[in-house]
């Protein structure tokens, strides 16, 4: 159990207490983040306990021994697995406190609807990802102007991502062009089936050709010049 006291009481507000994740060893791990000003910081005394069937005391932890994270503003992006994809992902990471609001706008206006809103996760770095997925047809894209909007206490300026500005990450996928083995019948080469019947003709004939002179050869025959009759 990992709780926060504040002057020796319990404090339950603004209290971030994480999953238990596992550890590779076979061990866990848990993290707990207390979001507080500067000034209660200055005027006040925080202390994490930490208590487990492991301990016979429990472990306090001190000022000097937390650490302190500053508020971090959110790295943004906008991506599309394919062109013909109908999501389109707005991803925040690297932010810190955890608590973020991001929106898609539909030509200024929320979109309430078609969305996929994602957990906030936490990175091993202490900081947070957040992902929001906008499912729209491609049609709808063009026609309107949709963008990405990220709010964050570390910042008193939104960010607005236009969907424009989207990465495309198999540009390739989804395509409707012809497969390797097609032809399109065009001027610059005869079709394949007329080649190998030419072939299988011309080997036939070479075969023919062999086995007659071969023929000739063994017969013992040898041609016999006409003679000329006289009267």
């Amino acid at each position: 159990m990992i709780t926060w006291q504040k002057d020796g009481e319990d404090v339950y507000e603004d209290v971030d207490l994480g999953e238990t994740l596992p550890n590779q060893d076979g061990s866990f791990q848990k993290r707990s983040i207390l979001t507080v000003s500067a000034e209660d910081l200055q005027k006040h005394t925080y202390t994490c306990v930490i208590q487990h069937s492991s301990l016979e005391k429990e472990i306090v932890l001190h000022e000097e021994d937390i650490r302190i994270l500053k508020p971090v503003r959110p790295t943004a992006s906008l991506f599309q697995e394919e062109a013909t994809s109908l999501e389109v992902v707005c991803h925040a990471t690297c932010f810190f406190p955890k608590t973020v609001n991001i929106t898609w706008r539909k030509d200024g206006e929320d979109v309430p609807e078609d969305m996929d809103i994602r957990k906030t996760l936490p990175n091993q770095d202490g900081s947070f990802q957040k992902r929001i997925i906008l499912k729209v047809p491609a049609e709808d894209l063009k026609e309107h102007t949709y963008t990405c909007v990220i709010q964050h206490s570390s910042s008193e300026k939104e960010i607005v991502l236009p969907v424009s500005e989207r990465r495309i990450l198999n540009p390739g996928g989804g395509s409707d062009g012809e497969s390797d083995g097609e032809s399109d019948g065009g001027s610059g080469g005869a079709p394949i089936g007329i080649i190998i019947a030419v072939v299988v003709a011309l080997v036939a004939l070479v075969v023919i050709v062999g086995f007659v002179v071969r023929k000739k050869k063994n017969s013992g025959f040898s041609s016999v010049p006409p003679t000329s009759t006289s009267w």
